[in-house]
């Protein structure tokens, strides 16, 4: 093929000499730096069903732009239309369209090499009505949307103020929620918001699989409150016999004590309430009215045979009395326990 060409001319109207278009070139390879002709000149590639134009001629190197199939290097591509491409793309600077991005056959991967923040960015700032969303039409696998990293984190935010911030949404009436964790666990942190968990008429476990651990509700501070609540089914408390119940306490030198709670234990030392003797115990408590429903049970610590059993137990407002009579053969010589339960205050 020859490197260099003069350019046709022919003769016109009046024998003004004329210029003619170059000849295209057709060759069976590309052509390279050396290959030089008039500028504007076609090549065509036949194997590769290629076309080349040579665009410029610097430091006696042609310079051969692409511009059929194949791979090609453009500053700017811009297109009132479509355009489409039946390989990859490849862009070091934006690629932007007027309306929409459209693949449609094979695989779509979007790939950043660029070791920031953002390196691959969704964004859209129109207006108040836009979204952004990310649709498996046809896929029935549980992973037909997979969101994932293999060394960092995933987070999920909104800004939004609003109840509906962020929804995780299983529509189909059959459809489920699965969560899984490991050993760093799982927390659940609401700012001064409340927590609610609907079921309709499904089931609600909570700790219910077989390992041993410990499950805790609620907590001790302040005046926080715990209500636990059934309808005629009933609340059954299965463990095996072993239930405790941590009481409110006060241990007096007298036959009074002081305990503002529906369940206490309240100790009273130094009595020796003689054999056949009786004595009224006394609790002072703001939770007891006069209808109040109160079960109790007393006790001695001593060593002599000192019988207590309880004659009457009065409810009154803001206290109550239990009156117990020694039906043992020695008087108390050790301190009195007496336990309550106000059942309905």
């Amino acid at each position: 093929m020859p490197r260099n060409q003069k350019r046709n001319l022919v003769y016109g109207m009046g024998d003004n000499l004329l210029e003619l278009p170059p000849i295209p070139i057709i060759s069976q390879r590309a052509p390279n730096t050396r290959d030089k002709r008039e500028i504007g000149s076609i090549w065509i590639d036949q194997p590769n069903d290629d076309i080349y134009i040579l665009t410029s001629i610097v430091a006696n190197a042609a310079s051969w732009i692409g511009a059929g199939g194949g791979a090609g290097s453009f500053t700017n591509i811009t297109a009132s239309g479509n355009i489409t491409a039946g390989g990859t793309i490849t862009s070091t600077g934006a690629i932007t369209a007027g309306d929409s991005l459209t693949m449609s056959s094979g695989t779509c991967t979007i790939t950043a090499d660029d070791d920031v923040a953002q390196a691959i960015y969704l964004h859209t700032d129109a207006g108040t009505t836009e979204t952004i969303e990310i649709y498996a039409d046809q896929g029935t696998d549980p992973a037909s949307i997979y969101v994932h990293s293999d060394d960092g984190g995933v987070t999920v935010e909104s800004a939004f103020a609003s109840a509906d911030a962020i929804n995780i949404l299983a529509s189909d009436a059959a459809g489920g929620i699965d969560m899984d964790w490991g050993t760093g666990g799982f927390s659940a942190v609401g700012v001064n918001g409340a927590f609610t968990l609907e079921t309709g008429t499904g089931t609600i476990s909570l700790g219910a699989d077989t390992a041993a651990k410990n499950i805790i509700l609620g907590n001790a501070t302040g005046a926080t409150d715990l209500l636990l609540q059934a309808g005629t089914a009933g609340i059954t408390l299965s463990a095996a016999g072993i239930v405790d119940m941590v009481p409110a306490t006060d241990s007096q030198a007298a036959t009074t004590v002081t305990i503002n709670a529906n369940v206490g234990s309240g100790t009273f030392t130094g009595d020796t309430t003689a054999a056949g003797g009786s004595v009224t115990l006394t609790v002072t408590n703001s939770v007891c009215t006069v209808a109040s429903s109160v079960f109790c049970s007393v006790s001695t610590l001593g060593t002599n045979d000192a019988q207590l059993t309880i004659q009457r137990v009065e409810p009154k407002a803001g206290s109550f009395e239990v009156t117990c009579k020694n039906n043992g053969a020695a008087a108390v010589n050790g301190d009195i326990i007496l336990t309550f339960w106000i059942i309905a205050a």
